[in-house]
Formats: C-alpha cells, structure tokens, sequence
C-alpha cells in the first residue's frame, strides 16, 4: 500500500509548497474560522454578478495583504475576514476546502456519518470533522474537544493535537485555491495583473507572508 503523508507532513508541505510559515497560516487561518463561526448564518443579498466581483475584490485585497503591497495596517487583516466569512460564497468554498483536505489524506471524500472500526485510518475525515464542529456549523453548535473525541473515537488531546494541523491545512488549501484562481483570471483577460505598489505599512502581524529564500 502506497504510504501517505501524515496531516502534520502534509501541512507542512503545503506552506514549504508555497513559501508560508506554519505558525503564521496557523494563527491567520484560526483568526478566519473562529469569526466565520460568530458571523455563521449572516445573510448576505448579492446578484451573481456581484458575487463573482466580491470574490475578485476580496481574493485581490487578500494577495495585497498578504505579499504587503499597499498601504494595510495591522487592523486591516481583521476587517478583511469579515468581509470575507460574510461572502455567500464562503460556506461553499469551505466545503471544497474540506474536499480536498480527504483527497490529500485519504485518497478520496468519504460518504455518511464516522463508523469508528471503518474509519479509524481516516485521518482526512477525522480533520474534517473536527473542522466541522469547531468552527463550521456556527456558534451556538460548536462541540468540544471531548465531545469530538467520543465521536470520531480518540481521545480529547488527540483532538486537541490534531486540530492545528487541521487548521493549517485549511488555511494553505485556502490560499493556494485564491492564487490558482487568480492566476486564472489574469491569464483569461478578465483581470489586470497590476498590483499597488504604494510603500507597504508595518502589517508585522500578517505573518502569512511569503517566507524569504
């Protein structure tokens, strides 16, 4: 049987991969999902056109932010994640998220509740899970670590130990999927490739830059 990277290899992979520091996509990612899991359930009216502008706008704020072009300070990030865990489109590109996070670990997306004996060597399923009901299903449905344990089988600090990898993996996924996409949409025209290129601010918290050579 072909040998699979664990979730903590695979994260960190993931970050080698695309010039991001664990730590920093860590506390980044978690900062995202802990405000998505407060504003869970906000409607948002928007047009299909103005979804797709909103998903251009915020995927271009985000690589700004993140590679320090313009002029962002430190309370900048903060207001970005809400403009994105508001976006209607959030929850779906969540789903895709977790998709891919089994894909990578498991070879494929699982179908139906955990069976303990079945799934036991599902490391993707478990990440997801815990993803799921820590941060995904809203506020006044977040489950503990013990109450994750029970059901996936492990114990509270296997929970606890796994989650950060999950998280990481959430956040990198997440970050490669908006630079493929705006790739994409530069290559196609749709976009300029133009970026600011004011003096940068002092955003040292935004950690989830580009690691240096």
């Amino acid at each position: 049987m072909m040998h699979r990277l664990t979730a903590h290899q695979l994260a960190i992979e993931i970050c080698r991969k695309e010039k991001l520091e664990y730590f920093s996509v860590l506390m980044l990612a978690k900062m995202l999902l802990e405000r998505y899991c407060y504003a869970y359930g906000t409607p948002t009216d928007m047009s299909p056109e103005e979804i797709k502008k909103n998903k251009q706008e915020i995927r271009r704020k985000y690589i700004n932010i993140i590679t320090k072009k313009g002029r962002f300070k430190n309370a900048d990030y903060g207001d970005f994640i809400w403009e994105v865990v508001k976006a209607p489109w959030f929850k779906e590109k969540s789903e895709m998220i977790l998709d891919e996070i089994e894909k990578l670990l498991d070879g494929d997306i699982s179908k139906g509740d955990y069976d303990y004996e079945k799934d036991k060597d599902r490391e993707g399923k478990r990440l997801r899970i815990i993803l799921k009901e820590r941060f995904l299903r809203g506020k006044n449905n977040i489950k503990s670590e013990e109450t994750i344990g029970t059901m996936i089988g492990v114990c509270r600090a296997t929970v606890f130990r796994k989650e950060p990898d999950a998280i990481v993996l959430f956040g990198a996924l997440m970050w490669s999927y908006a630079m493929r996409r705006e790739l994409e949409d530069i290559g196609a025209g749709i976009i300029s490739s133009e970026v600011e290129e004011d003096e940068p601010a002092d955003i040292s918290i935004l950690a989830m830059q580009p690691v240096t050579e």
